[in-house]
């Protein structure tokens, strides 16, 4: 019973999926890109932008967090090259950096509302774990 082999352990199958495995530095620069994604404020002012380009009082006011919560989240973001800002006089706006951004968004929100992958008591599970600590 022990000696018993699936495909996926053949020395055929491992190289193949060795092969085709991204490089560590990618491999980082993706983990670092979600762990972006995983504020959920940073979410919040994306999905904004999603919707239209703002600037930080409208953000502010949009989402009910301070301008200096808002500024603080833009620095990242933008530092992450999920966002991206022009200025308009005094004005500085944000927008998402391109439509990559749009569709990762758009992934995710199809992903969780996706009924087949979730039941009523994972999802609440679920919310429980990623809800914001006080």
């Amino acid at each position: 019973m022990g000696d018993e082999i699936c495909d996926c352990e053949t020395d055929e199958f491992v190289g193949k999926i060795r092969r085709g495995m991204l490089d560590d530095d990618t491999i980082f620069d993706i983990a670092d890109l979600f762990k972006v994604f995983a504020d959920s404020t940073r979410v919040r002012i994306m999905w904004a932008l999603h919707e239209s380009e703002m600037c930080v009082r409208g953000i502010s006011k949009s989402l009910n967090i301070s301008m200096s919560a808002a500024s603080h989240q833009l620095k990242t973001l933008k530092d992450a090259d999920l966002v991206a800002s022009r200025r308009s006089g005094k004005q500085v706006y944000y927008s998402l950096c391109d439509e990559h951004i749009e569709m990762l968004l758009s992934t995710a929100l199809a992903h969780i509302k996706e009924e087949k992958r979730w039941s009523a008591s994972s999802r609440s599970r679920w919310t429980a774990l990623t809800a914001p600590r006080r």
